[in-house]
């Protein structure tokens, strides 16, 4: 049998404290004993949420473009598709970035999964941004005023088209948040879905 990885675990999936995973047992190994880079293998490996297999409603659609944005920077700021937001502005400009997107993990395809699930997938998208070497605040995505919990997400700064697509794809997200310095906030959305007809929303 191959070696376990051994990397040692972040501290809020420490139920052991290195990675279990290995190649060879990636059917048996539970996820929650994988370090980030090993999560994605597996995720991967079984992916049950596949946004190629994810048909969405009407009222699904209308969801995502409803979705409530979240930044803290350290204070609160909150972001919509469609609606310009004249502190984003500043906060880009005060970080030197051109772009920026939100993006979470949770909940790929928009099936709900359990709170340690998402965790662990957030942790994932985290060491994804790392390995871009690029620059992220914390923010949060909410389907609406009033739901509860939020999803964890990031603000990720000075990132390409490109590379929130990447993340998209990676992380089986139906949407992010795309930002810059001269319009509105925007939703991207899967590259799969725009093949399928979804209309972005308009930059305002």
């Amino acid at each position: 049998m191959n070696k376990p990885c051994a990397r040692i675990l972040p501290a809020p999936l420490r139920l052991n404290t290195v990675c279990l995973y290995s190649t060879m047992d990636d059917a048996i190994i539970p996820r929650r004993h994988a370090c980030p880079p090993c999560l994605m293998t597996l995720m991967k490996a079984s992916n049950t949420h596949s946004i190629d297999r994810a048909e969405l409603s009407a009222q699904q659609r209308a969801a995502c473009r409803a979705a409530l944005f979240t930044v803290h920077s350290p204070r609160r700021l909150n972001l919509q598709a469609g609606t310009r937001n004249y502190e984003l502005t500043q906060l880009l400009k005060a970080h030197n970035a051109a772009t920026a997107a939100i993006v979470t993990a949770y909940n790929p395809a928009g099936q709900k999964l359990p709170a340690t699930k998402n965790k662990a997938r957030h942790m994932a998208l985290s060491a994804a941004i790392k390995k871009l070497k690029l620059a992220a605040l914390p923010a949060e995505r909410r389907s609406d005023v009033n739901s509860d919990p939020s999803d964890e997400a990031f603000l990720v700064l000075n990132i390409s088209g490109a590379q929130a697509e990447a993340l998209l794809t990676e992380f089986d997200q139906q949407a992010l948040l795309w930002c810059n310095q001269s319009g509105a906030p925007e939703l991207m959305v899967h590259p799969l879905m725009r093949q399928r007809g979804w209309r972005q929303a308009s930059a305002g």
